[in-house]
């Protein structure tokens, strides 16, 4: 049986996330400092999310985190986790898919069907207050060039979420 996969349309998610950034909500509740959006090392590279979309939509959460760097520069950092993943226990990114988009457009994924690998661990799911943490590792692959990968370390989400 195929599951399904969070993970749809690399290429359009990545063109909405960069023309949209600038008008999404901003992760952090300026009256609780616990939401921190996403975060992650990048090969030596730090991510912190600037902005912050997330929903619930059927049966995938889908959070996107945006970088936005001086002279608009914008990447993402796409956390889609299905409704059946199980609180604290490694997910092998099978009910699970990260992936980052850079601002030029290239897209590295956790994604088995580009070599990608690695887990995700939901700590903390409130459905009723519309809350997630959890964290993510692997090795994330070029969608369009297989020899060009990137280790992601210390992965984090920790944000609160919409439902459509």
């Amino acid at each position: 049986m195929k599951k399904n996969k969070p993970l749809a349309g690399l290429t359009l998610a990545l063109a909405f996330a960069i023309l949209f950034a600038a008008s999404c909500k901003k992760s952090n509740d300026s009256n609780n400092n616990n939401y921190t959006g996403i975060s992650a090392t990048l090969g030596t590279q730090a991510f912190q999310s600037t902005y912050l979309l997330g929903q619930f939509n059927q049966n995938t959460l889908q959070l996107n985190g945006f970088q936005v760097k001086s002279g608009g520069d914008t990447s993402v950092i796409y956390v889609g986790i299905l409704s059946s993943i199980k609180i604290n226990q490694p997910d092998p990114l099978s009910n699970s898919e990260v992936w980052y988009g850079k601002h030029d457009g290239t897209i590295y994924t956790s994604g088995s069907l580009f070599g990608g690998h690695g887990t995700l661990t939901v700590t903390s799911w409130d459905t009723a207050g519309k809350k997630i943490t959890g964290t993510f590792n692997g090795i994330f692959y070029n969608t369009h060039n297989s020899m060009d990968s990137m280790t992601v370390t210390n992965g984090h989400f920790n944000t609160s979420y919409t439902v459509y």
